[in-house]
């Protein structure tokens, strides 16, 4: 079972839901008499020949995005796709059509609204990959703002001097740009295969602007290549107990490790910290279910939270967790069965 978790507000309390993305029934969690519908995806969504995969949620709201087809992907790589906003427990929806004149997307996103969000009051954004506008060879990113008017409303694209995406410079190929994950009021992707260095691309939804911020080499780095960062070795988890520095987790060489950015000891300079780590190789020892022959190769994040990473090794689906705080590897645990039939599904594309 596909399992995406979503927080819904129908009145004044706020529910937590566990959303079967096959069956598309909901299920309230922790309850011992859950509360249980279904969305009907063929009455439900506008006809699709392709199907809808869901991008994000917010609130009361769940965002879903015309699954790609062969077809498009032939004629560009990420597509700018059509969306659909609904709202589960009052049956609404709303599609929206992409805009014609931008082709490419690097993710679409629910933001918030600054208060309760709704069908009546709700904002997506587009972060677009666009060719850059004094660099050749080079792209740069563009965020597309689609909200609700009393005309209708419709797609705006955000001025480049209020983004800072100009000074953003990323690689022409947008398969090197690789969605890391949301946290801290902010979305962010790991950029590999650059001569400086990996890096990430960040887009402050408060602010609404772009940053680059450098990612740290390894000691046998190759200079940021995509085989050393790319969405199954790094992702984004957030901050810590000190609500400040932001934190990732990075897999090398099958070695987990949790990373801080902080001041650096002169104030100015930013550092990368390595905060804990487990070699995954020796702390899998003794697991239910362990082959000799896992591990030969990096092991792949399938999934990552702020307190916990759910990773597979590349041989086999074989998943297993590490919480976090204490490094602690755990194979039985009822996240590694929901998280199974995604795995499952991701794991098809394994990492050249």
């Amino acid at each position: 079972m596909a399992v995406h978790r979503v927080v819904l507000s129908p009145a004044e309390e706020t529910w937590l839901f566990s959303v079967d993305l096959h069956t598309m029934e909901l299920e309230r969690e922790h309850e011992r008499n859950s509360r249980r519908f279904s969305l009907d995806l063929d009455g439900f969504l506008p006809d699709s020949d392709s199907g809808w995969v869901l991008a994000d949620s917010r609130g009361s709201l769940l965002l879903f995005r015309r699954r790609t087809g062969w077809a498009a992907r032939a004629n560009t790589l990420s597509p700018f796709p059509d969306v659909v906003v609904c709202e589960p427990l009052t049956r609404r929806c709303q599609g929206i059509l992409s805009p014609e004149e931008h082709a490419t997307c690097l993710g679409v996103f629910l933001l918030d609204s600054g208060g309760r969000i709704g069908m009546s009051d709700f904002r997506v954004v587009a972060v677009l990959h666009e060719y850059h506008e004094s660099e050749e060879g080079r792209a740069m990113p563009a965020a597309c703002v689609f909200s609700l008017g009393s005309d209708g409303g419709g797609w705006r694209v955000l001025p480049t001097a209020s983004t800072n995406c100009a000074a953003v410079s990323l690689p022409g190929e947008i398969e090197r740009v690789s969605f890391a994950d949301r946290a801290n009021g902010s979305l962010y992707w790991v950029v590999g295969g650059e001569e400086d260095g990996a890096a990430m691309l960040v887009f402050d939804e408060a602010a609404m602007e772009f940053a680059r911020v450098p990612l740290p080499a390894d000691d046998d780095d190759d200079g940021g290549s995509l085989s050393s960062y790319d969405r199954w070795s790094f992702r984004v988890i957030g901050g810590g107990e000190d609500g400040g520095a932001l934190r990732v987790v990075r897999l090398v060489r099958n070695e987990l490790r949790v990373l801080a950015r902080r001041r650096g000891s002169d104030g100015n300079e930013w550092v990368w910290v390595v905060e804990r780590l487990v070699r995954l190789r020796e702390a899998t020892l003794g697991l239910p279910g362990r082959d000799e022959r896992f591990f030969q190769r990096n092991a792949m994040v399938v999934a990552a939270h702020e307190g916990y990473v759910l990773v597979t090794p590349q041989e086999k689906t074989w998943l297993f967790s590490v919480e976090l705080e204490t490094m602690r590897v755990e194979r039985e645990h009822e996240r590694n069965n929901l998280m199974a039939c995604t795995a499952n599904d991701r794991g098809r594309r394994r990492r050249r």
